[in-house]
C-alpha cells in the first residue's frame, strides 16, 4: 500500500509516526472472503481506501498505546497521553463521511445479512467473547491500574484485528469488525472517564 493509495480523509489525521506505522503494516491484506463479498465489491474506490485506512489507524492506536505503557515517551505526562489517545479514538469512530466512506452502522446492519450471530460469535478470539470491559476502569484509578486496563484492551483489539485478517469465513470477518467497534467503544469510555481523575493532573 503506497502513499498515493492512503485516503485523503485518513491523511488529515496522520503525523509522521503514524505514517511509519502504515508502512510497517503494508503487508496487511483484507481477507479474501470479504473481498469477494458483494457488499464490499459495491463500494467505490475511495470507500474501500477509507475502510482499509481505518483498520490501519486502529493498529496504530494499539501500537502507540503499547509504546507509551512501555517507554512513556513522546508525551509530556499521563494526561497528555490520555488527551491524545481520546482524540485518536474519537477520530477513528467518526472516520467516515457519507460521500467517501461506509459507516460502522452499515457494516453492523447490512453486511451481516449473510451471517449468523452464532457463527460470528464463535469465530471471535477469547478476549472478545469474554470482553475486558467486564472489569471496567474507574474514575479514580492509578497509573498502574490504568496501564493494565489499557494494555488488556489494546491487546484484545490487536488480536481481533489479527483474527479478521486471517478470516476464512464471512462470519469471522464481519464478526471481528463488530467486535473491534465494541472494543473501541469500551476503550473510549474508559479513557474519557480519566477526565475526572485527579491522579492524572494536567500539569506535572
Amino acid at each position: 500500500m503506497d502513499e498515493s493509495s492512503i485516503s485523503l480523509l485518513l491523511k488529515k489525521t496522520l503525523n509522521k509516526n503514524m505514517i511509519e506505522i502504515i508502512y510497517k503494516t503494508q503487508g496487511r491484506k483484507l481477507p479474501t472472503v470479504l473481498l469477494e463479498d458483494s457488499d464490499y465489491q459495491d463500494l467505490s474506490k475511495m470507500e474501500k481506501q477509507n475502510f482499509f485506512g481505518r483498520l490501519l489507524f486502529l493498529e496504530e492506536i494499539c501500537i502507540k498505546s503499547s509504546e507509551w505503557i512501555t517507554y512513556q515517551k513522546d508525551y509530556e505526562n499521563w494526561y497528555d497521553f490520555i488527551d491524545n489517545l481520546e482524540l485518536d479514538l474519537f477520530i477513528n469512530i467518526g472516520l467516515y463521511s457519507k460521500e467517501e466512506s461506509i459507516s460502522n452502522y452499515t457494516v453492523h446492519g447490512s453486511w451481516t445479512f449473510d451471517t449468523t450471530p452464532e457463527d460470528m460469535f464463535a469465530s471471535l478470539p477469547d478476549c472478545a467473547r469474554e470482553p475486558f470491559s467486564k472489569s471496567p476502569i474507574g474514575y479514580d484509578c492509578d497509573e498502574k491500574e490504568f496501564s493494565e486496563w489499557l494494555e488488556s484492551g489494546t491487546s484484545c483489539l490487536s488480536k481481533i484485528l489479527d483474527t479478521f485478517y486471517e478470516a476464512e469465513s464471512l462470519d469471522c470477518a464481519i464478526g471481528c469488525l463488530i467486535a473491534a467497534d465494541i472494543c473501541l467503544a469500551d476503550l473510549l469510555s474508559g479513557v474519557s472517564k480519566q477526565r475526572f481523575n485527579l491522579k492524572f493532573p494536567r500539569y506535572s
